[in-house]
């Protein structure tokens, strides 16, 4: 057994995952989802963390905000036991129930009992999604995390259809892809029970994706079919007059919004406390989340400046240029190289021949 420490508490862990699982490049999503809870501000909120393995997201819940029942499931008796004793260790008895039961069967018989239900597994949440929504009520909150990651963005798009019945091919934008994905696949869930959604907060990092929702018992299911033209990259909600090359039609993907951009910041004001070991990442993050155009999709510049045998610029030259223009253009959080912009694909190229600086060249010797 191991001892950690992340933010206000202190983990006894198994020494192999294989045992229980924990994973501690996730400490990112779990301050991020403990800001996130402070941030709504709710009064004494009841939680469910479904697959809690090791109870480090259940414990904190507990510890670090206003929650006053955290519900720790997993269906693995040496998880329960782990999840016992850091709740013992973290004095949070009163707070949290541990409990051993499959995902599925916890959540029929516990329908309509939680203002947030968060649900991190290893891989895919789609077979947790149908219960998840009959669980759900109107003005409480969602937290879902993905790992499968190639599947929902396209990369993989015999899995995505096999997965989640939705059509996707590879694209340059392919992180905002999965994450509208997600999203249009829980949106789907949910309004099957009459329940809709609004995103409040969505990421991707390398490994997994992470969305955060309110469900309200009125709204549209926003879900629409998307276009890819796999010669220039651009992607589009809208085919009409937008590019003249062959386009294939994808989806249906989330089409709306996908940030609460007025709780972007107070998450970012609670993540100032300094037990968020991982608030410089965190920050950075929802910086540029709350600085990005709500414009759908993105530009990779770097593959743009490649396939036209350029130098790639600085991403903030490109942004100014285009700005300078009369075009929207920001950066964006799921790529260091990529921008926000409703400008065309034959825009982004000029500015990159314009920006363009012959390589130095070595003198004769």
């Amino acid at each position: 057994m191991k001892i950690t420490k992340e933010g206000l508490v202190t983990l006894y862990l198994p020494d192999s995952r294989k045992e229980v699982f924990y994973n501690p490049d996730m400490e990112l999503s779990r301050d991020i989802s403990v800001a996130f809870l402070q941030a709504l501000g709710l009064k004494n909120p009841a939680v469910c963390d479904l697959l809690s393995a090791a109870g480090a997201r259940a414990v904190r819940y507990a510890k670090e905000t206003d929650a006053v029942k955290v519900f720790a499931n997993d269906a693995s008796e040496d998880a329960v036991g782990y999840i016992k004793k850091n709740v013992s260790a973290n004095k949070v008895d009163r707070k949290v129930t541990a409990s051993r039961s499959g995902a599925n069967a916890f959540l029929s018989s516990h329908k309509k009992q939680f203002d947030l239900i968060d649900i991190d597994p290893f891989g895919s949440p789609v077979y947790f999604l149908d219960e998840l929504a009959k669980c759900a009520r109107p003005d409480s909150y969602l937290g879902v995390t993905a790992t499968d990651c190639g599947a929902l963005s396209g990369i993989f798009p015999k899995t995505c259809s096999e997965r989640y019945g939705i059509a996707l091919e590879r694209t340059e934008c392919f992180k905002e892809i999965g994450v509208r994905n997600l999203i249009g696949v829980v949106a789907s869930k949910l309004e099957k029970e009459k329940l809709f959604i609004i995103p409040l907060l969505s990421h991707a990092t390398e490994h997994y994706i992470r969305i955060f929702l309110k469900i309200v018992s009125d709204g549209k299911n926003l879900s629409d079919y998307f276009y890819h033209c796999k010669k220039c990259n651009y992607c589009t909600f809208e085919k009409k007059g937008r590019c003249v090359h062959d386009i294939a039609k994808l989806g249906p993907i989330w089409a709306g919004g996908l940030h609460d951009k007025v709780l972007c910041f107070k998450i970012l004001d609670k993540l100032k406390q300094p037990y968020f070991k991982k608030s410089g990442d965190a920050r950075r993050m929802l910086l540029n989340i709350t600085s990005e155009s709500e414009e759908p999709f993105y530009y990779n510049i770097h593959k743009i400046s490649e396939r036209l045998s350029k130098n790639t610029p600085p991403v903030g030259d490109i942004v100014r240029q285009l700005r300078k223009s009369g075009l929207s253009a920001t950066r964006t959080q799921f790529n260091d190289t990529s921008i926000k912009t409703d400008a065309m694909p034959e825009d982004i190229e000029k500015v990159i021949r314009i920006l363009d600086k012959p390589r130095s060249q070595k003198p004769a010797e």
